[in-house]
Formats: C-alpha cells, sequence, structure tokens
C-alpha cells in the first residue's frame, strides 16, 4: 500500500530540515554529556566516539599545540633546530617557558592544551581547574 503524498509538500526541503535539527541536536546533546548532565550509557559511547573523532581531526588538519619534543614552535609552527630547542630561531619564542607557564595536558584525550581554557581544544571535554 502507498503513502499517500499530500500536494504542496517539499519532501527535499522538510528533508533537509529534519537533518539540521538532527544535527543541532546532536550538538546540544554531545555538549551536555561532555558537561555531565547525561549519563546515558549509549549517548556516552556515541559521544566518546565523537570526541576522539575530534582529536584525530585537530591533529590531521594541525589545529592542536604541538607537543614539547615533536621540534616545532607553538606561536609559529616553524621547525625548530632541534626536538629539545629552547627557543625558536624563526620567532625568538622561548618554547620552554611557553610549555610551562601555558600549557596543560587534557585529562581525556591526552592532548596538550591551553592552561587557562575551559575546555580542551581537541577533544572538547569540560576541564576541571
Amino acid at each position: 500500500m502507498l503513502t499517500p503524498s499530500y500536494p504542496g509538500a517539499d519532501v527535499n526541503a522538510l528533508q533537509k530540515e529534519k537533518a539540521t535539527s538532527l544535527i543541532a541536536l546532536g550538538k546540544i546533546m554531545h555538549k551536555l554529556i561532555r558537561d555531565g548532565s547525561i549519563t546515558d550509557e549509549a549517548c556516552v559511547r556515541y559521544s566518546g566516539r565523537i570526541s576522539q573523532i575530534d582529536a584525530e581531526l585537530c591533529v590531521a588538519e594541525g589545529r592542536r599545540i604541538p607537543r614539547q619534543g615533536e621540534g616545532v614552535c607553538p606561536i609559529c609552527g616553524a621547525l625548530l633546530a632541534s626536538p629539545v630547542a629552547s627557543f625558536c630561531g624563526a620567532c625568538g619564542a622561548n618554547v620552554t617557558e611557553f610549555y610551562t607557564q601555558n600549557t596543560t595536558t587534557c585529562e581525556r584525550c591526552g592532548q596538550i592544551t591551553a592552561a587557562d581554557g575551559q575546555y580542551c581544544t581537541v577533544c572538547g571535554v569540560r576541564r576541571v581547574t
């Protein structure tokens, strides 16, 4: 049996609106899960995978602070003369001081993130300060 169609209904527009609404709802849910307001096992599992994907994307896109010892200046992105260099030859930044004063390690994903941030810039977890 066929479902009757309704004249004037723009199926494509309705499907697009539904998809947009589901994405918006998902973003709200992901934030609530990260903040600990929602603890449903299935929701937490999906949210955890989304956080893993976020971390992988940040690394792949170069949007994370490089780890100390990677040989990349955290200020300008230039290659350092040595992976353990204390200063950047391109911009003169004190690399050791930068890591000591400005960064911390995320408890969830282990990536370097800004010490004064409320959320990890890689996985999005709310930081406990």
